[in-house]
């Protein structure tokens, strides 16, 4: 009776426990919806500034700004009652005048509207293409200041115009007397999606024009410190190949492509092009073995002939899963058989350390960061690498992009990976509510010749590795005896603070000005130390 009874009770409470268990999942996804329906705190967005356009000359309150050599500075302003058909921005310089000033218009795209998640305007158009009208209307404004400026305290004034009349606001900006380096210590790679189809809605009718909008991708990433190429960047079908015949022949576009991305823009590291061999599950090494011999030693004999052989990274699959790592392996042992120079690069859950062995880098996702695994998995040489898109999707606060440099000085990873940069496989100025637009869009195209522009989250993530050169200075300078131990001391705890949190479905209580604040201390720290 007792068993009984045993059985009837287990039964019984397993079965509520079940019940509550599917009540928590859903409460957690529906707060987190509902998070993500919620405009983003202002807090966690660009600062923005106000200006009120009326009859008349006005001017504002003075406006401190202050940044290293070879710095992009950003100012966010909200204007009110200006006439879209007639305003204008201008600056005038008063000193420094190798400074240089972008102006954005900041515009929703229509996608957005239709959204179930909040998602702000991010688009950055540049003003030659001319003003939407809307109110209030949104510009960015972005400052580079090159590695030639004078150090010391400049004079600026910004000027916002209309036919009506104009406000004038008075920029201290101050160039401080130390450089950041043109490029990163570690790689930060960009997925581009070199797809004609996906071009061909904005104007993009010929294969002449097709390059030059790719060109136009390349080049806007790269000022903004992606350093690495995906494989998808221009068309390539390496099932293709014809063993014995130069790929310069087989693909002259592609060659170009390459030889403008490595030689000209100086990329780090470009992927491949991958072998499509269907579902990552069933790449084992029969599927591999015909292609990959014709296709591995040719392919590092042309890298090998150009210079580009340690340039150059094999990502075969994109995060596998557990059950196929015997297929994983044995897939990336025959291409490191078959070209064994080449690095080999994959995505996905926390390092396994029966794949260490064959594959290079492990890219790890936010989800998944296990401090103990990720410590395993270089013990054995393997690069760590973070993806995380969460962080920089569309309904995502700029304060998320910029916190990824942190994270990547913060928890030592050797670089980055953007899954997409330019997910367009729809229309992106259409309505169609295509959830995948969300975290694989951070340029969109100019929709006369789909050339690229950029997006406030990119504005964002440039800043946040920027940070990331603060940090590295600065503990560079340390090392040197540059730095005054307690003033380090504190740096390094309230950087400790803001990056804490990193685990699965953490929430990083940040805000933008708190960065920026840390920045601006470690910038007159390393302005002292006389770097």
């Amino acid at each position: 009776m007792s068993i009984r009874l045993f059985k009837t009770l287990r039964k019984k409470y397993l079965s509520y426990g079940l019940v509550i268990l599917l009540g928590v999942i859903i409460l957690f996804c529906l707060t987190g919806a509902q998070r993500w329906q919620r405009p983003p705190e202002p807090e966690k967005q660009f600062p923005i500034n106000y200006v009120s356009l009326s009859p008349g000359s006005k001017t504002g309150a003075k406006l401190p700004v202050a940044g290293a050599k070879n710095e992009y500075l950003n100012l966010y302003f909200r204007i009110k009652g200006a006439d879209p058909a007639s305003v204008k921005l201008s600056v005038r310089k008063k000193s420094a005048p190798g400074v240089s000033y972008t102006f954005y218009q900041v515009r929703p795209i229509p996608f957005m509207a239709t959204s179930r998640f909040h998602i702000p305007a991010d688009a950055l158009v540049p003003l030659a293409e001319g003003v939407k009208g809307m109110e209030p209307l949104d510009f960015l404004v972005t400052i580079k200041i090159p590695g030639t400026a004078a150090s010391g305290v400049h004079a600026h004034e910004l000027v916002f115009a209309d036919s009506k009349g104009s406000f004038s606001i008075p920029l201290e900006l101050t160039v401080w007397n130390f450089s950041l380096p043109h490029d990163l210590p570690i790689t930060i790679m960009g997925n581009l999606w070199g797809v004609p189809k996906w071009f061909a809605p904005y104007g993009v009718k010929t294969e002449a024009q097709f390059g030059q909008a790719v060109k136009s991708c390349l080049s806007l990433m790269r000022e903004y410190k992606i350093n690495g190429l995906g494989p998808k960047f221009y068309p390539f079908n390496a099932k293709q190949v014809a063993p014995g015949k130069k790929v310069e022949e087989q693909f002259p576009g592609y060659h170009k492509m390459l030889s403008y991305a490595l030689n000209d823009l100086q990329y780090r590291y470009v992927c491949l092009p991958r072998l499509q061999l269907g579902k990552k599950e069933i790449q084992t090494r029969n599927d591999l073995l015909q292609p990959a011999n014709n296709f591995f030693p040719l392919f590092q004999g042309y890298l090998r002939s150009h210079g580009w052989e340690g340039r150059s990274i094999n990502k075969l699959m994109d995060e596998p899963i557990l059950p196929y790592y015997p297929s994983v392996y044995e897939s990336y042992k025959l291409t490191k058989d078959l070209a064994p120079s080449l690095k080999t690069f994959c995505t996905g859950r926390a390092p396994d350390p029966r794949l260490a062995r064959v594959i290079n880098i492990w890219a790890i996702s936010g989800r998944f960061y296990n401090q103990i695994t990720v410590d395993a998995a270089r013990a054995q040489g393997q690069e760590i690498w973070l993806y995380f898109n969460r962080l920089h999707m569309m309904f995502s606060p700029n304060a998320s992009q910029r916190l990824l440099g942190w994270l990547l000085f913060r928890y030592k990873f050797s670089g980055y990976f953007f899954w997409g940069m330019n997910a367009w496989w729809v229309d992106v100025y259409g309505n169609e509510p295509l959830p995948n637009k969300l975290g694989g869009i951070l340029l969109y195209p100019n929709p006369r010749n789909g050339h690229a522009w950029p997006t406030t989250r990119l504005e964002a993530i440039r800043r946040g590795l920027q940070d990331y050169q603060y940090l590295d200075l600065l503990e560079k300078a340390r090392s040197r005896g540059r730095v005054d131990p307690q003033a380090y001391a504190e740096l390094q705890r309230r950087v400790k603070q803001l990056t804490d949190n990193f685990r699965p479905g953490m929430e990083f209580r940040i805000t933008f000005r708190e960065m920026e604040d840390l920045r601006n201390s470690m910038g007159e720290i390393l302005n002292r130390a006389g770097l």
